[in-house]
């Protein structure tokens, strides 16, 4: 499997989840919500990783410890969500 190919594996499974928990018809708007999410946080997560190395005097393992806690989070948040049943 090519780099490219593996690098985009990940997200058949995020987009999975979200076309599950969304009805049909608001998928469209949903899929658009969670990527524009994604795209602030595209701006919004550089800033505050450096602002995390500014405030540890340069030190990773503070921002390491903060994206360990957001993939916690993340691990305790998706379960909880309501998987639409389609018959």
């Amino acid at each position: 499997m090519s780099r490219h190919g593996f690098y985009f594996y990940h997200k058949v499974f995020f987009w999975g989840i979200v076309v599950d928990i969304l009805p049909t018809d608001q998928m469209a708007t949903g899929s658009s919500v969670v990527n524009c999410l994604g795209s602030i946080a595209g701006i919004v997560s550089p800033i505050l990783i450096g602002r995390l190395l500014d405030l540890s005097g340069g030190s990773y393992a503070t921002t390491f410890i903060y994206l360990a806690v957001c993939l916690v989070l993340a691990g305790l948040i998706v379960p909880t969500l309501k998987i639409q049943k389609t018959i």
